[in-house]
């Protein structure tokens, strides 16, 4: 079901559009993290969690713009593999 709203979002906006925001929503995250780390101006943890939401919608949309192969799965197992291989040295 959420995809068929990825792409409803997609279509209505359009792929430049959608690239924008996921730009956009990776500066907000870099933001309210900063915010964080920093302590200053505040932000609480459920600001952050949806920030980090907003951002998680956005890759969503990406993956189906631009996974036309659906390479995407395999290219994330093969990361994650390397990644177990690392913590397990």
């Amino acid at each position: 079901m959420n995809s068929e709203i990825y792409k409803r979002a997609i279509v209505k906006w359009g792929t430049r559009a959608q690239e924008g925001m996921f730009i956009e929503e990776i500066g907000e995250v870099l933001t309210a993290l900063n915010k964080r780390t920093r302590n200053t101006n505040g932000c609480t943890h459920d600001e952050f969690l949806e920030e980090l939401v907003d951002l998680d919608i956005m890759l969503e949309q990406m993956r189906i713009i631009h996974d036309e192969l659906g390479q995407w799965d395999i290219i994330k197992n093969m990361k994650l593999k390397r990644l177990e291989e690392r913590l397990n040295k």
